[in-house]
Order: C-alpha cells, then structure tokens, then sequence
C-alpha cells in the first residue's frame, strides 16, 4: 500500500499560479489524433480519475492515458494545478523522466497521453526483496540523480520522490513519474522554483527540515529525499520512521540517524554520502553546494560508474520485468469499476 502524500497547502507569498509561459513554444512529443487511440483497460484509479492503457490503432503502439473529470477538478480548486502540471511535464525530456506526449480534452475529462511503463513500481520489487543489494541500490540511485540533474536545469524541484513513484520501464530501466498512477490524486507536486517556495507538500518520511518548518525551500529538498531513498533501498526501511507523521517530524528535525549492522559494515562509503545529503541545513546539503549534482556523481559511492552507459541504456538493469506483450500490465493492480458522478463542465483550459 502506498504512502499517503502531506495535502497540498498553498502558502506561498507569491501567487500559486506558476509563470510557466516559456513551455507554451514546446511542441508536443508526438501528434496523436485522439480518435486514434483504443482504450483497452484500467491500470490505476484515484478522486479525480482513471489512467487506462491506450493502443494507437494505426501503429500498435501503447501508452498511458490519463483521464481527470472536469467537474471534479473545478469543484476542489485544482485547475491550476492540473494546468501548471501540463506546462511542468512538457519541459522536461529525459530518458528516465516519463514523458508527456501529448494533451486533449472533451466536455467529460482532459487528458493527458503519457509514456507507457509495464514494469511495475520500484516499491513493490522493494517489499518484496525487503532491501537491494548495493549495486542494484547504485542503479537506481545514479538514474534519479540524471533526473533531477535535468529537472534542476530546468528550475524544476521534484518534491515528491519516493519508491512509489519510481516505475520501471518494459527493459527495467528507472523513469521518474510525476503524473501517472499516484497523481490522479494529488497531480503531481513539481514546481518551477527559480528562488523559494513555501508550499507544504509531499511524503513525511521524505521531507526535509525547511519544508517542515515552512521556511521556505528550493531543490535542495530533492537532495533530502534522495538521502532518504538511498537509506530506504539499503536498510528496507526509512531513516525516520514513526505511524504519527507529526512524530516523523520529530525525528527528521532531530536529524539522529541509525543505521542497521548490515548497512554500516557492508557497504562501503554509503553513510557517508548518506549523511552528507541529510543535512539539517540545506546550505550545507550535498548536491546544492558549489559543485552542484557533480558533487554527488563524483562522490565515492559512484566511483568508477558507467554514467554514460547508463543514460544510453547500455547497462544491464538489477530487474527486468517478465512481459507477455505491450498490453501485459499484469505488474499492477486491475481496475474495473467506473467513475460515478462524471457531467459535462464549462471549463475550457488551454489543453
């Protein structure tokens, strides 16, 4: 079962609504019609929708559609949320970001044509193993640093990463998701953030101390969670752990972190460039110091990693699905049940 995300709380000083004009020149990624696609299934279900796996009928390729109900986005104030997350999406392009292809909308829903990854969630494959050996854990590890090195290009801080959210791709290779399964819920908790923001957001066993103490934030809470996963993918569990979030916070703002006899003693350089990125101070934080995400890449846990050979898939991922075909979403849950309540909605976002 997932971790629940902290609400969205806007309280920022400055207007909620992202100035995200420069994504409005970004072509779309590929020009599907959206009578060319054939719905096929459910693959996961929240408040505000469905995401079903899609085949464009002229080319048996399959995607991700995503479908939120218009009446429900405007009745709990989410419009531009659901805007802002397009305008997010359409900036990045990475081999292990998802990517957005392509938008549509109708009287009913938008919708959002996303890139599709059968493998499953990188959470289940955790539980089921309880930890990753270290390697595995590195894999992982060096294809979200890629990530948020081009989301942090772009000003973009991620804000929600956890293993829920990491999703392998057919082949096993990691892409970082900011708008499939979970965000039918919560839309995806990206921003552009040139200077700091103060929005209360994300997973409390990934949050990091200025967040929780709303003092404003900016990347540098990525860096935290990465800390966090990096813990989470050795040990089998979070580095603060309590069932009350308002005690996990307790814990994070003590910033003591215990590692277990098998993380300390068996992988060599990890609690240090663990602790580097759990930083109470953000200033101080590995990853936002003068060298940026080099400081990491270049950090002794990766010495000697095939980098390149990563970002050009020439590596051998630790897991790689067993799929039947391009429809086979057998990784995860079935849905069958429709949504209830869906009427037709005046509003018209540019989509």
């Amino acid at each position: 079962m997932d971790r629940p995300d902290v609400p969205l709380l806007i309280s920022s000083k400055k207007s909620s609504v992202l100035d995200l004009s420069r994504a409005a020149s970004i072509k779309y990624k590929l020009d599907i019609p959206f009578q060319d696609l054939e719905i096929m299934h459910a693959l996961g279900s929240g408040a505000f929708g469905r995401v079903k796996l899609v085949r464009h009928m002229q080319t048996d390729q399959t995607f991700a559609l995503k479908c939120l109900v218009k009446s429900h986005i405007v009745a709990n104030n989410l419009k531009d949320h659901v805007v802002n997350e397009k305008k997010v999406m359409m900036m990045l392009d990475h081999p292990f970001i998802l990517k957005l292809h392509h938008t549509y909308k109708d009287d009913l829903y938008v919708y959002f044509l996303l890139e599709l990854a059968l493998g499953g969630e990188l959470f289940t494959f955790l539980r089921r193993r309880e930890r990753f050996e270290e390697a595995a854990a590195r894999f992982y590890v060096a294809s979200v640093v890629l990530a948020f090195e081009h989301m942090h290009q772009k000003m973009i801080a991620y804000r929600d990463l956890k293993p829920e959210n990491l999703i392998l791709d057919a082949s096993g290779f990691l892409k970082v998701h900011m708008a499939w399964l979970n965000t039918v819920v919560d839309f995806g908790l990206a921003k552009v953030v040139p200077e700091r923001t103060w929005t209360l957001c994300g997973t409390p066993d990934y949050l990091a101390p200025e967040i929780i103490l709303n003092r404003g934030h900016d990347k540098a809470v990525d860096y935290w969670a990465l800390g966090v996963l990096i813990y989470e993918l050795i040990a089998g569990t979070v580095p603060f752990f309590a069932d009350d979030p308002m005690q996990v916070y307790s814990l994070v703002l003590t910033g003591n972190i215990k590692f277990p006899v098998h993380f300390r003693y068996k992988v060599m350089y990890i609690k240090h460039l663990v602790q580097k990125l759990l930083a109470q101070n953000p200033v101080r934080r590995l990853g936002n110091l003068k060298h940026g995400v080099g400081d990491i890449i270049n950090h002794r846990w990766f010495s000697g990693y095939d980098w390149d050979g990563l970002l050009k898939h020439k590596l051998t991922p630790p897991i790689i699905p067993q799929l039947k075909n391009n429809m086979d979403s057998s990784n995860f849950e079935r849905i069958t049940d429709e949504l209830k309540d869906v009427t037709p909605c005046a509003w018209d976002p540019d989509f």
